[in-house]
């Protein structure tokens, strides 16, 4: 691999779990109320646009790639990795949007529901182990930022 591929692949995984960290951050410790709403809007408004990008990122490398050399079992486990993924953005999209309209009732949120996006996510990023190369990182950088994504929504 080469330096500029892996320079950017570094920076594909540091940008999400710096998203991750100051989600923590702005949780736990008490930061400046100007601070904590611009990490919040950046969270909630930046994440839900770079997933998408990055599961197509992490499906086009896999399927040129890796999916002829790769074990039977790890493709499985790789493509159920990228619908899972796809399917929990869809989730926390729909709970970024919801609010906005009033025919849904507030009692649908409910704990259960942020606590399911939030584990499946991690699922995801454990599944996506099972891939090689570039396509892991983008499916590990994209489960982080959207467990930063629904933890921008939670406040204490």
């Amino acid at each position: 691999m080469d330096t500029g591929r892996l320079k950017k692949l570094v920076l594909v995984i540091l940008v999400p779990v710096f998203a991750v960290a100051a989600m923590f951050f702005v949780q736990h410790y008490r930061a400046p109320a100007r601070g904590e709403n611009v990490v919040r809007a950046i969270a909630s408004f930046a994440c839900p646009i770079v997933v998408p990008v990055f599961v197509w990122l992490a499906y086009r490398t896999w399927n040129r790639q890796f999916r002829r050399e790769l074990p039977a079992w790890r493709n499985g486990l790789g493509l159920a990795s990228i619908v899972v993924l796809s399917l929990n953005w869809l989730s926390a999209l729909f709970l970024l949007l919801a609010p906005a309209e009033p025919r849904i009732s507030s009692k649908f949120f409910s704990i259960e529901l942020i606590a399911t996006i939030l584990y499946t996510a991690l699922a995801a990023a454990i599944l996506a182990i099972a891939l090689k190369g570039a396509a892991r990182i983008y499916l590990i950088a994209a489960a982080l930022l959207i467990w930063a994504n629904v933890q921008a929504g939670i406040s204490f």
